[in-house]
């Protein structure tokens, strides 16, 4: 800071220009900050999502029991496609099943999430 001919004080030029470019540069970090959080909560809502479409759909399974259950697939909110297999035969304790979700991801990438559970078969 330096005095003027009158007596008063300010910034130069140069004390201006380095101000405003720190500060750009720290405001540049926090844009590139947020998108990427925007980007991360979205993939996690995709996630969450998945999971939670492939678990009702689980549930609707072990609700038709052991002898109904069999695999399949569908397509949920236009955007989370689950296929399913069924193992096993009615004459066994537990059919196992694996449920397969896939969904968009970031930048055009699928995601595929697989969750694996057992029907009992009460007898």
């Amino acid at each position: 800071m330096k005095h003027g001919l009158n007596g008063g004080t300010g910034f130069t030029l140069v004390e201006l220009m380095v101000a405003m470019l720190i500060l750009t540069v720290g405001l540049l970090g926090l844009i590139g900050t947020a998108a990427t959080t925007i980007r991360v909560i979205g993939e996690g809502d995709r996630t969450v999502g998945a999971a939670y479409h492939a678990s009702g759909r689980i549930d609707e399974l072990v609700a038709l029991g052991c002898d109904n259950v069999a695999g399949g697939a569908d397509t949920v909110e236009a955007i989370y496609r689950l296929s399913w297999t069924v193992a096993g035969d009615t004459a066994s304790q537990v059919r196992p099943v694996m449920m397969i979700a896939e969904y968009p991801g970031a930048r055009g990438q699928v995601r595929v999430d697989t969750f694996e559970t057992g029907i009992p078969c009460a007898r």
